[in-house]
């Protein structure tokens, strides 16, 4: 499952875009959007101070990969109980 509906897997493409600082697919995106605006807007990751993941699960959507890359983060840290 990569998102519940086509506008989360938009919203999360232009959020990881934004987070690669990759302007070409971030632009490309949102050139084809009928209402740009009605989605991620350039520089809200940054605005917050989270991870890409933390963004994802707490703006976007429930994202499983999000929820693994935060999972891991912990379990790297030795957090074993914040992991789980």
């Amino acid at each position: 499952l990569l998102a519940n509906s086509a506008d989360d897997l938009i919203n999360r493409a232009l959020a990881t875009a934004d987070a690669r600082n990759q302007d070409q697919p971030l632009n490309a995106i949102r050139s084809l959007l009928p209402d740009p605006t009605a989605y991620y807007q350039p520089g809200a990751l940054a605005a917050t101070g989270l991870s890409l993941p933390q963004f994802l699960l707490l703006k976007v959507a429930p994202f499983p990969a999000a929820y693994e890359a935060l999972a891991a983060a912990h379990a790297s840290k030795g957090d074993t109980e914040s992991a789980l």
